[in-house]
């Protein structure tokens, strides 16, 4: 029976390691093998934005202390693809350690807290772009217009995997829960909110005050057992609504922010509350934490998430806080559920392999996100060369693979048509070298055509800053700020030619 116990054991370690660590890297680990040595990938949204140099150095402030990390490791000589890499190996086992020590301290054994990692860090490729099914759902809400009223998860991956947020945070949340649990207090819970990302900051602050308030009037019986949680929830909804408010109020309203942060009061429906008030039909009702409410703040808190505004008055990518938080919220409730099941023989070992297919599902959606071909050959020498004298000067036909591309070297800048160099930390900077790369791409009119998508991208970029987004104004607004003339004449263009490549 030992024996067993212990081939068990390294079963769900074995599965652990293929599900998180291995088979989510298996495409940086193969790109280095074809690129002998140099990484440049990306596995989440943005990621060859975030890592970049440039957005390290914007706006250094101590509360968002990964950019203060990802700027060291440039300092150290790190690309940001292996920067990228190295936090992928590292955070998500770290997460997935620290998960597993929670669920210990709950009373669950060993080898069912290994498959509630496993389940908790993958069940979110199941409400994303990496499921077909799902996909095609999401698509059809958004070309319908529903985007006005319903907000979704559009992401492929689980959030443990976007770097550097909300990567980092979640590793300080699973640290400051399991000191939490294990002191039995809540003051590690508060001590993270400043340094948290900021989508992961309101959910979580909301069901950390919710669950203290709960606990404070199981104590005194402040309010009647029958209405506590309706009511402790609907104050810490305030709560964190009215701070927010106050945030917008005095830091954002008359600043460049402010463009970003749409304003409105009407109600949003939250998908993945709708999916977590349907998994918490099936959650154990002996459980501590159902008796303490916290099941029920969390099935609530992407709700809370997304209308902030009805007291607030202003609305923040209410879809970051879906993928970010809210498909976190589904895989706690279903793996809960699915902990709870009647114990049986195949149960765990089979939920262990579902865990490994979702995993193969995301490791796959990687492989397509990074599968143009010059992804996939060694960058030649005279490319290394241009990159490291200029980047800015080296061309690519699409404005993806341009940022994607930024990622070769460390203190890289971004290279001519980048997507990137548009975004708001970096737009300044660029803009006026963008206008005169234009004209000298527009001389040539075969490149010009060539050229034009990614000019269209760069072009539309500058204009709003990405403030046209439609994840960011939901149809809610339809007058966007002009914070670039990009059909002004450019000035001042030295005569330096562009390495157009392939």
């Amino acid at each position: 029976m030992v024996d067993q116990t212990r081939w068990e054991l390294k079963w769900f370690k074995s599965i652990f390691f293929l599900a998180i660590i291995i088979l989510p890297n298996l495409f940086p680990l193969y790109q280095i093998l074809l690129t002998k040595g140099y990484l440049f990938y990306q596995n989440a949204f943005d990621e060859y934005s975030y890592l970049s140099y440039e957005a390290a150095s914007f706006e250094m402030k101590f509360l968002r202390f990964s950019r203060y990390l990802v700027k060291w490791f440039h300092e150290l000589g790190l690309s940001p693809g292996y920067i990228n890499f190295i936090f992928d190996l590292v955070c998500p086992v770290a997460i997935g350690y620290f998960i597993v020590k929670i669920f210990v301290l709950l009373g669950f054994n060993k080898n069912r807290s290994l498959l509630a990692a496993i389940l908790i860090m993958m069940i979110p490729v199941l409400v994303g772009g990496s499921n077909p099914v799902y996909s095609k759902i999401f698509y059809s809400t958004l070309s319908s217009g529903w985007v006005y009223w319903l907000v979704m998860p559009e992401a492929y991956y689980p959030p443990f995997y976007r770097t550097p947020e909300p990567q980092l945070s979640y590793l300080l949340m699973v640290l400051a829960i399991y000191l939490s649990i294990k002191r039995k207090t809540f003051i590690p819970l508060y001590f993270i909110v400043p340094f948290l990302y900021g989508f992961l900051r309101v959910p979580y602050l909301f069901i950390v005050l919710s669950c203290h308030l709960a606990e404070i009037n199981r104590k005194y019986n402040f309010v009647p057992k029958k209405y506590a949680n309706w009511l402790i929830g609907f104050v810490s909804y305030a709560l964190v609504s009215m701070m927010i408010g106050l945030y917008y109020e005095f830091a954002l309203k008359e600043v460049l922010k402010a463009d970003f942060f749409p304003t409105t009061r009407l109600p949003i429906i939250s998908g993945t509350f709708a999916i977590c008030l349907l998994i918490w039909k099936f959650l154990p009702r002996y459980s501590n934490w159902e008796r303490s409410g916290f099941y029920a703040f969390v099935v609530v808190a992407p709700l809370v998430a997304v209308n902030t505004q009805i007291i607030s008055g202003f609305i923040s990518q209410p879809i970051n806080f879906e993928q970010s938080f809210g498909v976190i919220c589904i895989s706690l409730l279903a793996t809960v559920s699915i902990l709870s099941l009647r114990e049986q023989k195949w149960v765990v070992p089979a939920l262990s392999v579902f865990g490994v297919l979702l995993s193969v599902v995301f490791s796959i959606k990687i492989f397509h996100i990074n599968s143009n071909p010059v992804l996939m050959e060694k960058p030649p020498q005279k490319l290394i060369r241009a990159l490291r004298e200029d980047a800015f000067k080296v061309v690519f036909e699409d404005s993806n693979l341009g940022s994607t591309m930024s990622m070769i070297l460390p203190k890289q800048s971004y290279t001519a048509l980048a997507a990137s160099q548009s975004y708001g930390f970096s737009a300044s900077k660029y803009f006026d070298k963008y206008l005169c790369f234009k004209e000298k791409i527009k001389q040539s009119p075969e490149k010009f055509e060539k050229y034009k998508s990614a000019l269209v991208v760069l072009d539309n970029g500058y204009t709003h800053l990405h403030s046209d987004f439609v994840f960011i104004h939901l149809n809610r607004r339809d007058n966007f700020h002009v914070f670039f003339d990009v059909h002004r004449k450019p000035e001042n263009c030295d005569s330096s030619k562009l390495y157009f490549y392939p």
